[in-house]
């Protein structure tokens, strides 16, 4: 597998435990083209928004509440054009829409969970990432095998060598 890969899933994981959400924590790196430079952001209150057990665990948390992907973007205070990012659960519309706004090129993060509540908000987002050219690529799918670019660019895996365990997406070098 691509070491980069796994490095960058694994911050997400990591970054997603920042959050105080006690139900859904989600973290997010975005990774500049030359992998030198990075954002960071997980979901929680704004800034200076007090993090209360009222609002933490009341019915207009989701209102308060900033995405990870968002956070992230805001945090880099840069251009992101070209960019990835990985993220601990699929984006929402709303996400997606910012990433397409930002530039990023590609999106990795895990296959939607049809049984989540919010799983139709990002369907949404899978097919505006979709329409605007951004790739998806699935943490399944580039923990386990090398991917290429499909027509759709929704990107297929497939092994790179038989009894290899190295994983690249296609046209990265594996380094």
């Amino acid at each position: 597998m691509n070491k980069w890969h796994a490095r960058f899933i694994a911050l997400a994981t990591a970054v997603a435990d920042f959050s105080k959400d006690p139900e859904t924590k989600v973290g997010c790196v975005i990774v500049y083209p030359d992998k030198r430079q990075f954002s960071m952001g997980y979901n929680g209150f704004p800034i200076g928004i007090a993090d209360t057990e009222e609002r933490l665990n009341g019915e207009g948390k989701n209102d308060l509440m900033v995405h990870a992907e968002l956070n992230a973007i805001l945090n880099a205070r840069a251009d992101l054009t070209g960019s990835t990012l990985y993220v601990t659960k699929p984006p929402c519309i709303g996400c997606s829409k910012a990433i397409v706004q930002a530039g990023i090129l590609i999106v990795c993060c895990p296959k939607i969970d049809d049984n989540s509540s919010w799983a139709g908000l990002q369907h949404l987002g899978q097919a505006l990432l979709l329409e605007s050219g951004s790739r998806t690529i699935h943490f399944e799918d580039i923990l386990s095998s090398e991917c290429e670019t499909k027509p759709k660019k929704i990107i297929q895996c497939r092994p790179i060598l038989e009894n290899s365990n190295t994983t690249h997406l296609a046209g990265e070098q594996n380094d």
